[in-house]
């Protein structure tokens, strides 16, 4: 499970989605934020997830503090306001993500650590001496062009920075 945070501004992230990682982004979002919730607490049920991948590089981030953990809720709103903007009905992983919210303060105030990126992103961040977001626009950029059917934006223009090349 990953997160995809390809711009700074969270809502620019969110709209530069395609279709297909718009909607498997908040369900992956709300895997995550349950089982960081079940790794503080051991709470399975109460409307959320079942944990998977308690120890991702992500779920670790997310349940590293408060302000991680609210990152998410706060990137997952972005994603569900896109998601209702692009297909005009709610995704029904945002209310275990709502549900979440809840438990915000089972994580500590201190320890934030800066945004993890998937280990590809990790090698290209050494490698062309970028940041996270530029590095997630090329691990998209490629996860596009692989793709078998076309990326596609309902209502939406594709990002500026996607090269079909």
């Amino acid at each position: 499970m990953q997160l995809f945070m390809p711009n700074k501004s969270l809502i620019q992230s969110a709209e530069s989605l395609d279709d297909l990682r718009l909607r498997i982004q908040l369900k992956e979002a709300a895997q995550i934020l349950s089982t960081a919730i079940f790794n503080k607490t051991e709470i399975i049920n109460d409307g959320l997830y079942k944990p998977y991948n308690k120890n991702g590089r992500f779920t670790k981030w997310v349940q590293s503090s408060k302000y991680a953990f609210l990152n998410i809720v706060d990137y997952c709103k972005y994603l569900h306001n896109e998601y209702q903007y692009r297909f005009n009905k709610e995704h029904k992983s945002f209310l275990v993500i709502k549900n979440c919210e809840k438990y915000v303060d089972i994580f500590p105030e201190i320890g934030y650590k800066n945004y993890v990126g998937c280990k590809r992103c990790e090698e290209l961040m050494n490698e062309l001496d970028i940041d996270i977001h530029e590095a997630y626009q090329i691990v998209l950029s490629e996860k596009w062009i692989n793709d078998i059917k076309k990326p596609k934006w309902t209502n939406r223009n594709k990002p500026r920075w996607f090269n079909e090349a």
